[in-house]
C-alpha cells in the first residue's frame, strides 16, 4: 500500500509511547528547519515546503531505543521505501499511490495536494469574521501557516496547540519570521483537555486534523468542554472516524484493524454524540471517508458549533 511521505514518520507511532516519540521526531524536524534558516532562509513558508520535498522522497525513523526514559535515542532520515508498483519519477517521487474515496480505494497521481485539503476547508469556511482559529494538535503549525498564506484571514490570532515541546518550537521558529502573523503555541493533551489558554472569548474556531486519532480514547466531556470555552464555538474535525459509523465498508474495516492494533482512537464518534443528544452541541455536516493522507487511514469529517 502506497505511503503519505508526509505522513511517514508517523506511522511508526507505538501507542503507549506516543508523547516520547513526538519529542524527538518533532526536535529532527526543528534540526533541518534550524540548518535551512542558517542557510539564509527567512519565508516560514518557503521553509515548510522545503521540508515537505525533503519528506516526500525520505522518511524519519526513530530507534525503538529512544523509547527509554528522556529523549536520549537516536533518528535518522532513510530513503523512502517503494513498493514497485509505480515508476518513480525524475523528482524521487513514484508517479502514483493508493487512496481511497467515499470507502473505495483508488489510484491517484503523487502530486495531487491532499495535505493541504484541511487548510483549504478552513480558508473557505472563514467567510465571516472570527475572533481566533485554533488547531488542537498542530505539530510543527505546517496547517496555520498553509491557511495564513493562502488567503486564511490576516488579522485574525492563530493558536498552535501541540503536546510536543519540540513541535510547539518549530512553530515559534518560523513564526518569529513573520511579525506580522498573530500566532501563539500552547500546551495541549487531547486525553486532559484544558481551554483556558484562550484569552477570547466571543467567536473561536477550533479545528483537529489527524491528532485525535493518536489518542486512545478522548474523555466524555471533551466536547462539552470545548463547546463551554467561548460564547459561540464552532469546530471542524478532520480525522479517520469512518469505521466508527454503522455503515463503514471495507476501507474503514481495514482502518479498524490498524486502529486497533495501534491502540489509535476508537471513542470519537461516540462522544461528539453524546454531546449532540444532550443538544450540547449541534453537528451540522459529517462526511464518511471523503479524502485521505495515505490509503490506511482515509479522514472523515464532522463540522459542529455551539
Amino acid at each position: 500500500m502506497g505511503q503519505n511521505p508526509l505522513r511517514s514518520a508517523d506511522s511508526l507511532f507505538i501507542a503507549e509511547t506516543n508523547e516520547n516519540f513526538y519529542e524527538i521526531a518533532w526536535n529532527v524536524r526543528k534540526q533541518f528547519v534550524d540548518s535551512l534558516i542558517a542557510e539564509g532562509e527567512t519565508n516560514p513558508y518557503r521553509i515548510i515546503k522545503k521540508l515537505e520535498s525533503f519528506e516526500r522522497r525520505y522518511r524519519l525513523v526513530v530507534d525503538r531505543g529512544a523509547f527509554g526514559e528522556g529523549l536520549s535515542g537516536t533518528a535518522r532520515w532513510v530513503p523512502l521505501e517503494r513498493d514497485g508498483r509505480f515508476d518513480v519519477l525524475p523528482t524521487g517521487v513514484p508517479s502514483y499511490w493508493e487512496s481511497s474515496h467515499r470507502g473505495a480505494p483508488v489510484v491517484v497521481p503523487a502530486y495531487a495536494d491532499y495535505a493541504s485539503i484541511p487548510a483549504k476547508w478552513v480558508i473557505d469556511f472563514c467567510r465571516d469574521e472570527w475572533d481566533c482559529i485554533v488547531e488542537l494538535g498542530s505539530g510543527l503549525g505546517r496547517n496555520l501557516f498553509e491557511i495564513y498564506y493562502n488567503g486564511g484571514p490576516a488579522k485574525t490570532k492563530y493558536y498552535a496547540c501541540e503536546i510536543a515541546a519540540s513541535g510547539r518550537k518549530i512553530t515559534e521558529t518560523l513564526a518569529a519570521l513573520v511579525p506580522e502573523l498573530n500566532i501563539v503555541t500552547c500546551a495541549f493533551d487531547h486525553r486532559h483537555p484544558d481551554f483556558s489558554f484562550l484569552e477570547e472569548r466571543g467567536k473561536v474556531l477550533f479545528f483537529t486534523c489527524h491528532s485525535i486519532e493518536q489518542v486512545d480514547r478522548i474523555p466524555a466531556r471533551y466536547f462539552d468542554l470545548m463547546a463551554d470555552a467561548a460564547d459561540r464555538v464552532t469546530c471542524i474535525h478532520f480525522e479517520p472516524f469512518g469505521f466508527q459509523i454503522s455503515n463503514a465498508g471495507e476501507i474503514s474495516k481495514d482502518q479498524e484493524r490498524l486502529v486497533r492494533e495501534k491502540n489509535w482512537n476508537t471513542n470519537f464518534l461516540e462522544v461528539l454524540n453524546a454531546s449532540r443528544k444532550t443538544g450540547k452541541i449541534k453537528v451540522t455536516f459529517m462526511a464518511q471517508d471523503v479524502f485521505t493522507f495515505d490509503g490506511s487511514t482515509p479522514t472523515s469529517v464532522a463540522l459542529w458549533h455551539t
